[in-house]
């Protein structure tokens, strides 16, 4: 209870603390390689080395966010998105989650080419999509992957309320496991706020 209390007092300050090399755009981290350029591949492999993966907007409003983004980046580039229409042409998938696009934001006359296979914001076109070769050297830009503060706190508190039920069900002589058992002074500590 007192940390739920807690996040809705420090929920109107707390910011998202991104890694180095990231910025927090609207709650969420966000990679951009600025003026390198590399093929999809190679940006793929970039992002899973900085724990993310290459952009993949879920709608509309987050979209919006990362092309306002990209217009006041100093070096303008077509910036590659994590989906791809190879083997299923015309289909667009998203790579990271292997799942259909459920929104597009073409620019005019796009997608417009059946050996164009990836997908990129055009900055040509005020950063509208438009399918692109993926062997071709663009730049990119790349979603955390990790967990916020937020969703850490509300994970302890979780945790912290199975650690409870579970001393519970120990003195009603209940079976009842964790990943890892508390330690004394857990123990000890939740014992008392039952």
């Amino acid at each position: 209870m007192f940390a739920y209390a807690l996040i809705s007092i420090l929920l109107p300050s707390l910011e998202l603390a991104c890694p180095s090399s990231y910025v927090n755009l609207n709650g969420s981290c966000f990679h951009f390689s600025g003026s390198r350029e590399v093929n999809w591949w190679r940006a793929g492999e970039a992002c899973a080395t900085l724990n993310g993966t290459l952009l993949a907007p879920s709608d509309h409003q987050e979209n919006e966010v990362i092309k306002s983004y990209l217009r006041t980046l100093p070096h303008h580039h077509d910036t590659f998105l994590g989906a791809y229409d190879n083997g299923h042409e015309g289909t667009w998938y998203w790579e990271a989650t292997k799942k259909p696009l459920t929104f597009y934001n073409w620019a005019f006359r796009q997608p417009n080419n059946h050996t164009q296979h990836c997908l990129a914001f055009s900055f040509r076109d005020d950063y509208r999509w438009s399918n692109v070769h993926c062997d071709q050297a663009h730049a990119f830009g790349c979603k955390w992957k990790g967990r916020t503060h937020l969703e850490r706190l509300v994970d302890d508190e979780n945790e912290w309320k199975a650690r409870r039920f579970g001393l519970k069900c120990k003195m009603l002589g209940v079976k009842f496991t964790f990943d890892k058992e508390p330690n004394e002074a857990e123990e000890n500590t939740l014992s008392r706020n039952m």
